[in-house]
């Protein structure tokens, strides 16, 4: 069994003992502030990636769990602690992840942090404005005990409250009767949906919640994707990205780019996919476009060419780029969802037709998707 010593855990890749240090050992300085902000981004962005604690019986994991949230919770109530707008923005990118780490824990949500940042009023209730305001909406989760009124938050800051929105919804389940209600609850209110541009630090939120929303059991789920895709598309126009408007040609052996979001072997997208790509193959020169990570060199052996994606990330610059040197006939997403720069993608013309299929069972309501190739048809 694994050693368990309370003065130092290692989660890999996050240094327990060194982010208390931090978050801690803070002086009040703007740079020591500058480097709690940085730690604390961090340590959500491990979370989002899939690190965590391993080695550990279930009661030292909720220990190592509590001790994050409870020096997360000692910067976020520390009124000299500044948070800006992108400071906001970047905090809330990760609020999902944020919430998981306070469910792990002891505290169970975030609900200590809204109570020290509000005031209470004459009637009991708590009343947010400037830096409280920005807490209870970086705070604030579905399985929270305290009840919010959605429409006073957005007449009081319709741009937080927005922000707030589109992370809530962003998360793939509840585990609550109480969380379940508010979700379906906040669905249905598409009409709260901004079409303005997005900022980019929710790109990921938004992607997360167009992918998620497939799962609900509520009806008109689908609403938010027009919205959704017009934020992708903007970021996409405000990155570089050109559009082709090419005429097909007819041609011996046409070509097809494959945007690949996951396509390892032991993936579910390749189960599903191979056998009809493999038939595609014959009349068709097959082109995978992928990120190394998401996908295996067995899997990639079956396109006549395959274009990686550099960096740790695909970016949506180097995406369309690579689209637009094959000069496809077609443009094949296989699902559309687990990628935000391929939710992008999806979103501009790049080839006279361009086709899904129900790698995620839904439409992706793109005014740029042509098709959509059923099960009957594979």
């Amino acid at each position: 069994m694994t050693r368990f010593d309370p003065a130092f855990v290692m989660i890999p890749g996050i240094d327990l003992v060194q982010f208390e240090r931090t978050i801690y050992g803070r002086d009040g300085s703007p740079n020591d502030y500058q480097k709690c902000g940085q730690a604390l981004l961090e340590l959500l962005h491990g979370i989002r990636i899939g690190r965590s604690l391993f080695g550990y019986d279930d009661q030292h994991v909720g220990i190592a769990h509590t001790r994050l949230a409870g020096a997360v919770s000692h910067l976020l109530m520390d009124r000299n602690f500044p948070i800006g707008d992108e400071a906001f923005m970047a905090i809330l990118s990760y609020a999902e992840h944020l919430r998981l780490l306070f469910r792990a824990s002891a505290y169970e949500n975030m609900d200590h942090i809204i109570n020290a940042a509000g005031v209470p009023a004459a009637n009991g209730q708590l009343q947010f404005a400037n830096r409280g305001l920005l807490m209870l909406f970086l705070c604030w989760s579905l399985d929270s005990e305290i009840d919010v009124d959605i429409d006073h938050l957005f007449k009081e800051s319709p741009v937080g409250a927005h922000a707030m929105l589109v992370s809530l919804l962003s998360g793939i389940s509840t585990i609550s009767e109480r969380a379940y209600a508010r979700r379906v609850a906040l669905m249905a209110r598409v009409d709260l949906l901004d079409a303005r541009p997005l900022p980019s630090q929710l790109l990921n939120a938004a992607s997360e919640y167009y992918m998620h929303c497939t799962y609900a059991d509520v009806p008109n789920k689908h609403a938010c994707k027009p919205i959704i895709n017009k934020w992708f598309r903007e970021a996409a126009l405000r990155e570089g990205a050109k559009e082709n408007f090419w005429q097909a040609v007819q041609k011996a052996r046409p070509t097809i780019v494959v945007c690949l979001e996951w396509f390892h072997v032991h993936h579910a997208m390749y189960r599903c996919y191979y056998a009809s790509l493999l038939q595609l193959k014959k009349r068709f020169r097959l082109v995978a476009i992928y990120h190394p990570s998401e996908t295996d060199d067995e899997a990639i052996a079956l396109f006549d060419k395959a274009v990686p994606m550099p960096g740790e990330y695909v970016s949506i610059q180097n995406l369309i780029e690579a689209i637009n040197a094959e000069s496809p006939d077609i443009i094949y997403y296989p699902s559309i969802g687990m990628g935000p720069n391929y939710l992008a993608a999806s979103n501009l013309r790049l080839a006279p037709l361009q086709v899904i299929s129900p790698g995620h069972p839904a439409s992706s309501h793109s005014p740029t998707i042509d098709y959509i190739i059923s099960e009957r048809d594979i």
